[in-house]
């Protein structure tokens, strides 16, 4: 549902003037898409950088899932949010 209505809004906001909150609707899935993106990039380098550091810890299993996760949704998300606020 909320998609339905950020795509309505997006698609209604330019033409009523208001370009702003258009482009924060648009933009606001992109930390989503960069998330799974990153998520590939970071898991194997933690996955390494850890296993060279503790060796074999079954404690592993959680822990690079868990840095991963935040480290891929945190990061586009304080750079969208440093965007926005920069653009301001």
């Amino acid at each position: 549902m909320r998609t339905i209505r950020s795509l309505v809004i997006a698609e209604s906001g330019p033409r009523a003037g208001r370009r702003a909150c258009s482009r924060a609707l648009t933009t606001v899935p992109l930390p989503r898409t960069f998330s799974i993106v990153l998520n590939r990039i970071w898991a194997p380098v933690i996955a390494v950088g850890l296993s060279a550091l503790r060796g074999d810890d079954p404690q592993l299993a959680w822990i690079v899932p868990a840095m991963t996760t935040w480290l891929s949704w945190t990061i586009p998300l304080i750079l969208l949010e440093w965007w926005f606020a920069r653009r301001r």
